[in-house]
């Protein structure tokens, strides 16, 4: 156990003390009125070790004021502290003087800036150096942690999360996994991932299993809006055999008509059979003619239908990616105005020089005589090193953020004209869909009978026919052969209706596809629907194994406090239990308790920090008066307590056992523990 005891502090020209010198017992009451310096002693401890005032401010003035409210020149602000370290004494000291320079031409000196100065022992030391000796005696956060009863609850409640993990130390997963048979499936599904590392995996996985889920509603819908209209198949076959039931009644007829006039004109015969042939290539042609023509509007407008979809999907994405390009260029340019700063900061210091301060303010602080020359050279000499050091890590400094600045531009630049490129794509991708014919013309079912009859080869056949037909009538009437023209054309009349219906048929069997293709998206839409769900129930049971986790680390922690316990988890008004950090005193909040709980709540925490730490410095509890009695701790206490009585500062110690270090308080019973 590191135990730390300030025994003595001393104070010269620190914010308008010009002498102070405190000797601290294991116990010191700090008394006196508002204003008298109270606060700056403990902001002079903390400066001393670690630049900062006590509220944690690097930028506070600690220069001391006229009565007319100008900074006194030349006189340096000092702080010497003695600290007593597991029994070996340690004397610290920084001193902040002013640097004054003589410019050429000129009688008169002028200010130029500061110089901070550090002993350890009496012993010269850089700023470098001497920051690194004070991390090794406490961590400037743990220092803060166990010194000042409100900072730990001050903090914000994922940091307090976090410290008091660190207290807890690592759990027994096994523990956790015997609450839930889900946990173990969770674990083993690890396979050498951290539990974190497994989370963003299915996060990953569930957002693209969403998209999909997400994508196919739509992909659907196109198909629905694309289908043809549905009609009565069934009707229209029954009208299919009706029709070919009187063909075949027909071509009965026109049989046994043949039959009768087979032996009366053979040549008849031949050119009837020819006619025959002929208009039934004349009845192909024209089926095929239509069935060309249904199935070219069909792709037309399911082109036409897809290339709509098309250009809405490019719109809304560009819409999206315009979105992002202002929040770019804002980014970009506050980049940009970053390095600006950078680059004045490094000319700057790039500018500084040491100046060495007048020879004659090198005098003895005891005798007040003037330095030997040796010693003043090897002061000033000591003061160059410092500013030399100091001044290389602060171009440095400087340089590697630049560097770090500027690669970050490169990489926004490079972002932002990303973004612009595909808004550019998109508009020309969009401008060439939108500009081309299948875009802006939908297409229009043909008249099937109009474009039938505009064919050459169609008006041809049909004069063929005619002819042949004139023919056979003018045989049949030398002859004295039964005409069968009616029959034959009652017979292409219903051929023709034939053929139309069977063309109305294929949209059957479009139609029939699509449904196919509607039924493979649902079934996709179903197993991605069931992806969706296991990864959600994965999501939900890392969810609960972190909640395990945490109550089981609530436990513990809440074992490791006297008075204080603390309630990790908030549950909202719709039930969902959110993560929080809120001490609590005998169930009460405590941005709810009075002064003197929360000084003691603070003081039961800064005890568990040093004993799980190993490690105690002075507690500085302000405004103590407003609190009656303290609990028990082995930490040196400092009160600085307001004294309307006392115009200065009255300092009262207890210095018994100041030497010794007081005994460890019981580490607190854990519960079933005896």
């Amino acid at each position: 156990m590191k135990e730390i005891i300030l025994t003595k502090l001393s104070l010269t020209n620190f914010k308008g003390i010009r002498s102070l010198e405190i000797d601290f017992g294991r116990k010191t009451d700090i008394r006196g009125a508002n204003a008298s310096g109270k606060t700056t002693v403990f902001d002079a401890f903390r400066w001393l070790l670690f630049g900062k005032s006590s509220d944690d401010r690097k930028d506070f003035g600690i220069k001391t004021y006229d009565e007319q409210g100008n900074v006194i020149p030349r006189i340096p602000h000092e702080v010497t502290g003695v600290l007593r370290i597991n029994g070996e004494e340690i004397t610290l000291r920084k001193c902040l003087v002013e640097k004054w320079t003589k410019k050429r031409g000129s009688a008169e000196e002028t200010y130029s800036g500061n110089l901070l100065e550090c002993y350890w022992n009496d012993v010269p030391t850089s700023v470098t150096e001497y920051n690194a000796k004070i991390s090794g005696i406490c961590d400037e956060q743990l220092f803060k942690l166990i010194t000042n009863p409100w900072y730990f609850t001050a903090q914000k409640k994922d940091v307090q999360r976090a410290m008091l993990f660190d207290l807890a130390g690592n759990i027994d997963e096994e523990d956790i996994v015997g609450r839930n048979e889900d946990f173990a499936a969770l674990l083993r599904n690890l396979t050498g991932k951290t539990l974190d590392e497994y989370k963003r995996e299915i996060v990953v996985k569930k957002r693209r299993v969403k998209d999909r889920v997400e994508s196919i509603p739509a992909r659907i819908d196109e198909c629905n809006r694309s289908m043809p209209e549905a009609r009565d198949w069934d009707a229209i076959e029954q009208e299919i055999d009706k029709l070919q039931s009187e063909v075949s009644a027909i071509d009965t007829e026109i049989a046994d008509i043949n039959k009768a006039n087979e032996m009366r004109l053979i040549d008849v015969s031949r050119m009837k059979q020819d006619y025959i042939k002929k208009a039934s290539a004349k009845a192909d042609a024209e089926n095929e003619i239509i069935n060309n023509a249904h199935r070219e509007y069909y792709e037309k407008k399911r082109a036409y239908e897809a290339v709509q979809a098309q250009a809405k999907t490019l719109r809304n994405e560009r819409q999206l990616m315009s979105i992002t390009i202002p929040r770019l260029e804002h980014d970009l340019q506050t980049l940009k105005t970053r390095h600006a700063e950078l680059l004045n900061e490094w000319y700057a210091l790039k500018n500084e020089q040491f100046v060495a301060p007048d020879r004659d303010m090198f005098v003895c602080p005891t005798c007040g005589q003037k330095l030997k020359a040796d010693d003043i050279d090897a002061r000033i000499e000591q003061m160059r090193n410092a500013f030399n050091s100091n001044h290389a890590d602060k171009l440095e400094d400087n340089k590697q953020k630049g560097l770090e600045n500027k690669a970050a531009i490169t990489a926004k630049e490079s972002e932002l004209k990303s973004a612009n490129d595909k808004v550019f794509a998109y508009d020309a991708d969009i401008a060439e869909i939108e500009n081309s014919d299948r875009f802006r013309v939908e297409p229009i079912e043909p008249d099937y009978q109009r474009i039938v009859a505009e064919q050459t080869d169609i008006k041809a056949m049909r004069e063929d026919l005619q002819a042949l037909s004139d023919k056979i009538r003018t045989k049949e009437a030398e002859a004295g052969i039964v005409d069968t023209d009616a029959v034959y054309k009652r017979k292409q009349e219903l051929l023709g209706k034939i053929a139309e219906l069977k063309t109305q048929m294929q949209v059957r069997d479009i139609i029939g596809r699509t449904l196919k293709r509607i039924a493979e998206l649902e079934d996709e839409y179903r197993t991605q629907q069931n992806a969706l769900a296991e990864l959600e129930k994965t999501e939900y049971t890392i969810q609960q194994f972190r909640k395990a986790q945490i109550e089981h680390i609530e436990e513990r922690i809440n074992r490791m406090f006297e008075i204080v316990k603390f309630k990790m988890f908030e549950k909202q008004v719709n039930g969902e239990e959110v993560e929080t950090c809120e001490a609590m005193v005998n169930g009460v909040p405590f941005s709810d308790l009075n002064d003197a709980k929360k000084v003691n709540a603070g003081i039961d925490i800064i005890n568990t920090i040093c004993r799980e730490k190993k490690c105690s410095a002075p507690i500085v509890i302000d405004n103590r008066e407003s609190v009656t009695s303290i609990l028990p701790t082995q930490s040196q206490i400092i009160n600085l307590i307001v004294d309307s009585q006392c115009s200065t500062l009255k300092i009262e110690r207890e210095m018994k056992n100041i030497n010794k270090p007081y005994p460890p308080l019981p580490r607190k019973r854990k519960k079933n523990q005896p």
